[in-house]
């Protein structure tokens, strides 16, 4: 964990990261970090087809349990306003 460019935290009951940019400390959420990879990820596909993208598949381990489901899927912890979840399915975990 000393390689990692940022710092993860105590904050309470739940763990975050903190990094420096811009010789600014920044605090986010496993979930918003999360968030901003989705967007980002949607920006680059985006423009990569020249087009709007409206849908995607996001697929999560099968190992993750409810909490973890809802966190990637929850628009209260961060998931992309524009990326709405439309359905989630069991996934196969694979070995």
């Amino acid at each position: 964990m000393k390689h990692w460019p940022f710092t993860v935290i105590d904050a309470g009951t739940l763990p975050k990261l903190q990094v420096e940019y811009k010789n600014e400390k920044k605090t986010f959420t496993p979930e918003k970090v999360s968030s901003m990879m989705l967007t980002k990820m949607k920006e680059t596909v985006e423009s990569y087809l020249g087009q709007d993208v409206k849908d995607a598949v996001v697929i999560v381990p099968a190992y993750f349990d409810d909490s973890q489901h809802q966190a990637t899927y929850s628009k209260q912890l961060g998931h992309p306003p524009h990326m709405p979840p439309e359905a989630r399915w069991s996934r196969p975990c694979l070995q």
